[in-house]
């Protein structure tokens, strides 16, 4: 809704013509919204303003018109003319007056608060008023203070909770013996190769596994590369290597890759999940 159409609900709000469905309507958004609370409150004060304005303006006028039209002389008795005369014409001046701000379009507040206070100032009271500087006081938007600027954050620095999955327990039906995570210069400038091995044992079918290269942003680091990694069954004279039934699997993911210089750790995940079987870095 434009701030036009808001305008138009609030005046008819206050001149009472809107209907019972459009008042509730209105009054619901008024509790459900801080802003147009306050809007319909600054309204209600200028009201207030004008209307005291417009009643001095008002009584002047009575008084100019009364002394254009003085008493026709002295009589006998009372005379009642002048007394009903000036009460019939407040009556028209007051219907008059009712009417041309009534019909009166509506105002179209500029785009900068300021604006809209300035303009209501010169059209109502003057700039010393002291309920004018009230509602400017009320009405006017301080700026935020600033929010304090965070140190940038070194691309060496490690990262708390990538830290702790490097000493994490090995899962009990996929673990990752051993494990190494490498980088070399690349051929090309700024470019790394990135190879990780592994030795992995479990009773069950081997799963897909890939490595999940991450930086040491906060908090869990960004992911900025996904490795498969290739496994391979170890031909033990077919013994198995532990309890449970256990066969061991080499495990080889190599790429290159460009990356600056920083810290960078590697997750070794099974595809679609999180959890991680492994975590190194670089």
């Amino acid at each position: 809704m434009n701030k036009e159409t808001i305008h138009e609900r609030i005046e008819a709000y206050l001149a009472g013509t809107l209907t019972a469905a459009e008042r509730e309507a209105l009054e619901r958004d008024i509790a459900a919204d801080p802003e147009l609370a306050a809007e319909l409150e600054l309204h209600r004060r200028l009201e207030r303003v004008v209307s005291d304005r417009e009643k001095r303006v008002f009584r002047q006028k009575v008084a100019e018109v009364a002394q254009e039209f003085p008493p026709p002389g002295p009589v006998v008795g009372p005379n009642p003319l002048p007394g009903a005369f000036i009460a019939l014409l407040a009556i028209v001046l007051g219907i008059a007056l009712r009417s041309y701000l009534f019909h009166q379009p509506a105002h179209t507040p500029a785009s900068e608060p300021p604006a809209i206070l300035q303009d209501t100032i010169a059209d109502t009271e003057a700039p010393d008023s002291a309920e004018m500087k009230e509602i400017i006081a009320d009405t006017v938007q301080t700026a935020p203070p600033p929010k304090p600027q965070q140190p940038a954050r070194s691309p060496f620095a490690p990262n708390p909770t990538l830290e702790k999955e490097l000493t994490q327990p090995r899962d009990a039906y996929v673990s990752v013996e051993t494990a190494l995570l490498e980088a070399f210069p690349g051929d090309a400038a700024g470019t790394r190769q990135i190879r990780f091995s592994g030795r992995m044992l479990t009773a069950l079918e081997p799963p897909e596994l890939e490595l999940v290269l991450l930086n040491n942003s906060l908090p869990q680091g960004k992911p900025l590369l996904r490795l498969p990694v290739a496994i391979t069954l170890i031909d033990e004279g077919n013994r198995f290597r532990a309890f449970a039934g256990k066969k061991a699997y080499s495990l080889e993911a190599e790429q290159t890759v460009a990356l600056p210089d920083g810290l960078y750790y590697g997750r070794l995940v099974i595809v679609g999940q999180t959890t991680s079987l492994w975590t190194g870095k670089f």
